[in-house]
């Protein structure tokens, strides 16, 4: 899970040391005398906004505070990374409810703290010291820039090998679209393995990313997505999303298999698109307009559904100006909103489709399915997550969700 693959990239790199889970309310760990070092927070909250997750919010701080006065034992707050939450915004009072929801990972260790494992890895890939400070990449990575003597900066990706952030995964599909030669695409300078972390090296890109989908971005982004490479035979990383979908959450493995048997025709008619995974504004760079960078490749697929990459760079814009999940946009049928409308041609005129009605149904769904298995294989956890589940999975389960498919929507 997230907050355990990143907590293990903080211990001691020769071994040692505890991963300690906060509960719901952030209890403060007690003492650890016989520790060489220990981490503790837990991921963001997914909980609805409500007296529940501010009180949730004001316990993690108040056992943040606890941990900084206390003067006993050997083991004192070395490091707090704070873990922002998902992007889905409540109706009411969105920044303090965001602030309650957040996560936190908080590193315990005496005052000379030993080498970490994130610190070995960064030394195998050049760094001279220490990791000052880094961005927690979906999944359980930790991403910082890794400075060199008269060359050019690059970026640094470390995680537990194996693991849903694993960075190697990413570097495949990067060494995929390599031959496209494209500027907005980062170029891999190496990678490795130090104990149970992967590391890899790329090209840091120039821009930042947009506050919104921008006028001109938007068909940049739908030209990216016709310029990736195009696989010989159908698209099949939906029948594969929802297999993960089937095996995480089987209570509702049925429902899921009539949704692959129902949309299989259709998805057969395609052709395949490589997909990047998670193309949000969030993973997108911009300079002056145009399109400087395109990042995080470690959700890439050889053989997506076409179109899937565009709705979720509209739909997560939407999304995040309304309070909606992801499951209670499908069925708002996000493709008919008019950013999407407006570009979407340029990538079915490429490809060769004519999208009618039921490929755009086709196409939302294989957003919706690739977005929430990612969702559950970084983290896990959320199959427990009742709110998680009913927002995000039980709005397209039993009847209603397959007949609005099959009426073409609501």
């Amino acid at each position: 899970m997230s907050f355990d693959a990143i907590a293990r990239l903080l211990l001691p790199a020769e071994g040692g040391g505890t991963v300690l889970r906060a509960d719901e309310w952030w209890r403060a760990p007690d003492r650890l005398e016989d520790e060489c070092a220990a981490v503790w927070g837990r991921e963001p909250s997914y909980t609805r906004g409500g007296a529940r997750v501010l009180a949730a919010g004001l316990a993690r701080e108040r056992s943040l505070l606890a941990l900084r006065r206390r003067t006993s034992g050997r083991l004192g707050p070395a490091a707090v990374h704070r873990w922002p939450p998902p992007f889905y915004l409540p109706r009411r009072l969105p920044r303090l409810v965001r602030w309650a929801r957040a996560g936190m990972v908080v590193e315990l260790a005496p005052r000379e703290r030993p080498l970490r494992l994130l610190d070995a890895a960064a030394a195998a890939a050049g760094a001279t010291g220490p990791v000052p400070s880094f961005h927690l990449g979906s999944g359980g990575a930790a991403i910082t820039r890794l400075g060199r003597r008269g060359r050019p900066e690059l970026i640094l990706r470390v995680a537990l090998a194996g693991s849903a952030a694993d960075p190697l995964h990413g570097v495949k599909g990067l060494e995929q679209v390599a031959p496209l030669r494209l500027d907005c695409v980062p170029s891999p300078y190496g990678s490795g393995r130090v104990g149970k972390a992967t590391w890899t090296l790329e090209s840091k890109l120039p821009g930042r990313s947009p506050a919104g989908l921008g006028r001109e971005l938007t068909p940049a982004v739908a030209r990216f997505c016709a310029a990736l490479p195009r696989p010989d035979g159908p698209p099949t990383a939906l029948a594969e999303d929802l297999h993960t979908l089937a095996t995480r959450l089987p209570r509702f493995a049925d429902d899921l298999g009539a949704l692959r048997e129902r949309t299989k025709p259709i998805v057969h008619a395609l052709p395949a698109s490589m997909r990047h995974g998670d193309l949000w504004a969030g993973n997108v760079l911009a300079k002056d307009g145009r399109l400087t960078g395109v990042l995080d490749w470690d959700a890439w697929h050889p053989a997506g559904v076409p179109g899937a990459d565009l709705l979720h760079y509209v739909a997560a814009g939407i999304a995040l100006s309304s309070s909606l999940s992801l499951a209670e946009l499908l069925l708002e049928r996000p493709w008919r909103a008019r950013p999407f409308r407006e570009v979407a041609p340029l990538l079915w005129q490429a490809l060769g489709i004519d999208a009618d009605e039921q490929v755009l149904q086709v196409v939302g769904v294989a957003w919706w399915a690739g977005q929430m298995a990612q969702d559950l294989l970084r983290n896990p956890v959320n199959a427990d997550d009742e709110d998680w589940v009913a927002r995000n999975v039980e709005p397209l389960m039993g009847a209603p969700g397959l007949e609005w498919l099959e009426r073409g929507g609501r």
